[in-house]
């Protein structure tokens, strides 16, 4: 398989969390994979793969070794499917004179001067009536196509380091000029044609903004991919590909993709939701364990939170520790933190390190500057929720947080080499 043009194939697909969470189950079927129902009686055996989705934007998959008994453990990737940007609030359109606006609000920690002057489009889940009150008929539509624009004001007349450029407010998508079709619900229509539904049938939504470029190698030496949605897209892909590639025979591999952890993970499909412990107890009751046992199993496992670490750029060296940076095409980073906002510690560390040495897998380890938070992942809230051994790692990125970021174009392979060697592990 050509990891590159897989993965490229799987960013221009995942352009929302709805939209990563049905590319990701597209993966695992294509790999055998069995859907399950959230709410269902689990009916699982061993050498099984499975996948279940919750309220769209949430994926848990797994697989069982085909020699799995009691206290072989688990391993875990958890990762992310949401992005910084833009989603569309409830009344949808503002006019200005002959101008028609999306009406948004900033998603996450968006680089809001990034989005300025870039082809956008939208995506996401829309809510149609139906004939029972209690379960709407939910679509997922994306448009795939530029359909707006956020133009920036010319240098000339607000200076080159004008507040606008950071500004929320004036970060709205242009999504018309002119015509007579300036009114709110012209969003509506729009949607209506393309789901081929009244316009009056569209009871609500949650839509988002997205830059719709594609992913592009680039450099000299085609040393490097710039792409969007990089930031958490090259884990998702990376932690899924594993669970589908790996061999353990004797435990549980489990593959965990997130929403909401740009907003803080307290969400209902992120990693701080009961949800994932929920899951792991059907997983493990439906092998037959009692609760005691389900208990003492959650103790045998090992977490890894992948996530995007910042990669080293000379021109801003101030906000970065030199001695503790990552490169582009440098491989597998491995983040650590004393306030523990990277959970990684030396027994995990040292396990990454010779596990990479063992499949000739480069990597290297981060630390944020002294002055600098950087921000924080995954795994600290995971390894609470389960009591599981975790550690945060990533591949180096330029620019996270932007419209468009750029990454090593050898490391999205090395990082799926290092995943699917830690879920084959005995």
């Amino acid at each position: 398989m050509d990891t590159k043009q897989s993965f490229f194939e799987f960013v221009q697909a995942a352009t929302t969390p709805y939209h990563c969470a049905r590319a990701g189950v597209q993966l695992l079927q294509a790999a055998g994979f069995t859907l399950l129902e959230s709410a269902s009686d689990w009916e699982i055996k061993a050498g099984g793969k499975y996948a279940v989705v919750f309220q769209d934007l949430y994926l848990f998959a797994f697989t069982v070794g085909s020699d799995w008994t009691r206290g072989s453990g688990y391993r875990m990737a958890v990762s992310h499917g949401d992005t910084p940007g833009f989603r569309v609030k409830a009344a949808p359109c503002k006019k200005q004179g002959q101008y028609l606006f999306l009406n948004t609000e900033v998603y996450g920690g968006a680089n809001l001067a990034s989005w300025a002057d870039r082809p956008l489009s939208l995506a996401g889940r829309v809510a149609l009536r139906s004939a029972d009150p209690m379960q709407p008929n939910m679509k997922l539509v994306d448009l795939r196509r530029p359909v707006a624009i956020i133009p920036d004001v010319a240098v000339h007349l607000v200076g080159e380091h004008s507040e606008s450029k950071q500004k929320k407010s004036v970060k709205l998508p242009l999504l018309t000029v002119g015509g007579e079709n300036l009114e709110q619900d012209y969003l509506l229509r729009c949607l209506g044609k393309e789901l081929n539904v009244k316009e009056e049938d569209i009871l609500d939504y949650e839509l988002h903004v997205y830059h719709c470029a594609p992913c592009t190698v680039v450099g000299m030496e085609e040393e490097l991919v710039s792409a969007p949605r990089l930031d958490n897209l090259t884990s998702v892909y990376a932690v899924l590909r594993a669970l589908a590639d790996g061999e353990r025979r004797s435990g549980v591999n489990v593959s965990v993709v997130f929403d909401g952890e740009e907003i803080g993970s307290r969400t209902k499909g992120g990693a701080f939701s009961a949800v994932t412990e929920v899951f792991m107890k059907k997983l493990y009751l439906a092998l037959g364990l009692n609760e005691e046992q389900y208990l003492g199993e959650m103790l045998q496992g090992m977490l890894l939170s992948c996530d995007v670490a910042h990669a080293y750029h000379p021109m801003f060296a101030s906000v970065y520790d030199d001695k503790n940076a990552c490169y582009p095409n440098g491989g597998v980073c491995i983040k650590q933190s004393a306030s523990q906002t990277y959970a990684t510690d030396s027994t995990m560390g040292a396990m990454i390190r010779q596990l990479c040495e063992s499949k000739g897998i480069p990597c290297q380890r981060f630390a944020n500057h002294t002055d600098v938070r950087g921000g924080s992942t995954l795994a600290n809230m995971v390894a609470c929720l389960l009591g599981v051994k975790a550690a945060d790692v990533g591949l180096a990125l330029f620019a996270m947080h932007s419209a468009m970021e750029t990454m090593g174009a050898k490391d999205e392979q090395y990082f799926v080499d290092f995943l699917t060697a830690f879920m084959s592990a005995e």
